[in-house]
């Protein structure tokens, strides 16, 4: 298994090439709040566009 660890939690750790770690993997629910910012609410005129 490849995994790929952020920058800052390299350094922090102070983790080297090749050194072994242990990583906690679990599922976890996706939540899609906030992936489009500046975007506004669905509003029922968004809806009713969908249907023209």
């Amino acid at each position: 298994m490849v995994v790929t660890l952020p920058k800052e939690i390299v350094e922090t750790q102070n983790i080297k090439e090749n050194q072994y770690v242990e990583i906690t993997v679990k599922k976890c629910r996706k939540d899609g709040f906030g992936i489009f910012k500046g975007m506004g609410s669905f509003t029922v005129e968004d809806e009713l566009k969908g249907l023209e």
